[in-house]
């Protein structure tokens, strides 16, 4: 049996004691914050995913153009979002 714990180095603790509250910005992914960081935000619902990598503060008010930043990575060029997907991004 492996006995493995989690050791935060000082300065990932000092990263999650400054995270009480999200900076503004509509969009972030995990590089913005580190990994253990973007990982205690989702779990805490301080951030909320958008789609793939992409989240949000749980109160932020998307726009379509912060959605569709969301959305353009899933979507090769020369393919449009249509249906639903395209209502999402323009709702």
């Amino acid at each position: 049996m492996i006995n493995a714990t989690f050791s935060p180095t000082p300065a990932t603790v000092s990263t999650l004691r400054s995270l009480s509250a999200v900076p503004a910005g509509p969009l972030f992914t995990e590089h913005d914050f580190g990994k253990v960081a973007w990982q205690v935000l989702l779990r805490e619902g301080k951030l909320v995913r958008v789609f793939g990598d992409y989240a949000t503060a749980k109160s932020a008010n998307l726009t379509p153009e912060d959605r569709a930043l969301a959305l353009a990575k899933a979507i090769p060029a020369p393919m449009v979002a249509s249906g639903v997907t395209a209502a999402w991004v323009y709702c």
